[in-house]
């Protein structure tokens, strides 16, 4: 087999472990901040790129521990390698590709009642989970959002001026909100598109990964990243988890923290080159927002 420099010390240290994979031929991804990733015979490699990324992946594998025999959802199977001191992870593949927003309008009625259920639950199942398990696994407050003041300072003025009255008034909106009814919850606080393995023929959510920036926030935010695939999505969802739980969410709250995570999107890549694509999101959510209750 053929392979890249770059990449062949991370070959030999998964040969070391998984002999059988010598001959595979592997994608790479070397694209993601905390680790590289390397796919192949049906398994997921992931190397740190840096102590934080190691701890963040420690952490993760026994966040999984807790999570996958107390879920439906399946996830990744997450294993730890400490190979000579060099760690990597390693879990089966979930079969399935992301779910983009895009690809969401095209999806059946029947699949939207059914992704809606899938993850309604698996929040359900989430959220029912003695917290004190995960505290015990050393997983801690998530990121708190950048203050108000400095989003309506720096990154307002950058969206088109069509669009600054609506953020505006979400901000304001966003810096009157009470304290979360509900509290504090355990979540993933990431379940979007780009987290799941989604069959595209099947119209079937197959599983979720990447719970590495999972912890503790407010249990509305956890249903925010719903919203980046659709809106619609994110309705349905809490519909069918008040049903499930018996506990009731304030949508409008919700729809508030999509809004504000728009903004802290531009707000977040200030000088970056795609702040443009980042202000045509945000542009895009106003405009979904206005056929959405």
């Amino acid at each position: 087999m053929t392979v890249p420099v770059s990449t062949a010390p991370y070959i030999d240290r998964i040969s070391s472990v998984f002999p059988e994979v010598q001959r595979t031929e592997f994608q790479v991804s070397t694209t993601g901040w905390d680790s590289v990733a390397l796919i192949g015979g049906g398994f997921v490699f992931k190397f740190p790129r840096h102590e934080q990324a190691a701890l963040r992946l420690r952490r993760e594998a026994k966040v999984l521990a807790i999570l996958c025999p107390r879920v439906r959802m399946r996830l990744p199977d997450l294993k730890l390698h400490d190979h000579e001191g060099q760690l990597f992870s390693s879990h089966a593949m979930i079969p399935g590709r992301h779910l983009l927003p895009s690809q969401y309008g095209a999806l059946t009625a029947d699949a939207k009642l059914r992704l809606a259920r899938e993850l309604a639950l698996f929040f359900a199942d989430v959220h029912a989970i003695d917290q004190h398990l995960f505290r015990a696994a050393g997983t801690s407050e998530i990121p708190p959002w950048p203050h108000v003041d400095d989003i309506r300072r720096l990154a307002l003025p950058l969206l088109p001026r069509k669009s600054q009255p609506a953020y505006d008034a979400i901000l304001t909106a966003y810096a009157n909100l009470a304290p979360d009814p509900h509290g504090t919850v355990f979540g993933m606080f990431d379940t979007h598109g780009w987290n799941m393995a989604f069959d595209h023929t099947t119209q079937q959510l197959n599983g979720i990964y990447d719970l590495g920036d999972s912890g503790f926030g407010p249990h509305h935010l956890d249903f925010m990243p719903v919203a980046k695939i659709a809106l619609d999505l994110a309705q349905r969802v809490i519909a069918d988890y008040m049903e499930i739980t018996g506990r009731r969410l304030d949508q409008y709250r919700i729809k508030n923290l999509s809004g504000m995570n728009r903004i802290i999107e531009v707000f977040e890549e200030l000088g970056n080159a795609t702040i443009e694509e980042k202000c045509a999101a945000a542009v895009q959510w106003l405009d979904e927002g206005k056929n959405s209750t």
